[in-house]
């Protein structure tokens, strides 16, 4: 499969379920280095798996491999960067040659996750705003201008796939949030903004409903 022919089937995939998984999620931590509000992580009632075995980890990559699964992401639902084999997992899946290597972080990793992220073909990271006293309020834990450094030295160490997210929520859906990005790292990253559906005033018109295809898209190992 290459990659057209991988972009095609996930499109697809709503009405025609592929014969193999398109994704799988490897959940290397089921923790976080943050601890935001909104977050279901700080639920009493979550009981967190930890963190996963090594050697699980890149087995299950061999096993995706061997039967041509075209891409792997390294989350579900904690961060995956304070993993300490981190960098060498990800290397190691870069070494098989799969067509996309997933990560997304909240961006407040250390020195030792640089070489993994940079062994990614693409790096989302959710920072929510530009602005330090919204950011704190909902990152909770996080540090902005160290995510902004950290985004400064991955393109350095010639990560060029960089998206920067937001979710627009009530707290910050006044902020140039593009335009402050822009600012920042001219076009050099990527910005993407995602509304938080029938949980705000933000979209007025409900939308058409449609099939979700991620239960033919995607496996998920915990």
């Amino acid at each position: 499969m290459n990659y057209a022919q991988y972009r095609a089937a996930w499109g697809k995939a709503p009405e025609v379920t592929p014969g193999i998984p398109l994704n799988v999620d490897i959940e290397l931590s089921a923790v976080c280095n943050l601890k935001c509000p909104f977050c279901f992580l700080q639920n009493k009632d979550y009981k967190s798996g930890g963190l996963m075995l090594a050697n699980t980890a890149m087995d299950i990559i061999d096993q995706a491999h061997a039967i041509g699964v075209p891409a792997i992401k390294t989350q579900w639902r904690g961060e995956s960067t304070i993993h300490p084999a981190f960098s060498t997992i990800l290397e190691y899946a870069k070494s098989k040659g799969f067509l996309d290597i997933l990560v997304n972080t909240n961006g407040n990793f250390t020195e030792s996750a640089i070489d993994g992220l940079v062994s990614a073909t693409k790096v989302m990271v959710s920072v929510d705003s530009m602005e330090t006293t919204t950011y704190h309020k909902m990152r909770r834990g996080g540090n902005l201008m160290r995510v902004l450094n950290n985004i400064s030295r991955l393109l350095l160490a010639g990560q060029k796939n960089i998206w920067v997210r937001r979710v627009v929520t009530d707290d910050n859906r006044a902020e140039d949030f593009v335009g402050l990005v822009r600012h920042v790292f001219g076009d050099e990253v990527k910005v993407s903004e995602h509304a938080v559906f029938e949980r705000s005033e933000l979209v007025a018109t409900p939308t058409k409903r449609a099939y979700c295809g991620y239960p033919s898209q995607r496996l998920v190992v915990a």
